[in-house]
């Protein structure tokens, strides 16, 4: 019984510390643009970061600018 009324008071403590964290202004308009915002220049940086995380985005090691240019004779 007093686990049961324990585990209802924790949730009880918890959905309010949630409430209270996300304050009376979560679901604005300002803070619903700011998320719209966000999400939109995340989803362009998308490629970039791909390029990223393969490598694509520094040039080869294989390439060098030294090298004399390649011509076809």
């Amino acid at each position: 019984m007093w686990n049961r009324c324990f585990r209802g008071l924790l949730c009880l403590l918890a959905a309010l510390a949630i409430v209270a964290s996300l304050g009376c202004n979560a679901f604005s308009a300002e803070r619903q643009s700011r998320r719209v915002y966000v999400i939109r220049t995340d989803l362009d940086r998308i490629p970039d970061e791909i390029d990223w995380i393969l490598g694509l985005d520094e040039p080869s090691i294989i390439y060098e600018d030294s090298f004399p240019p390649y011509y076809n004779r």
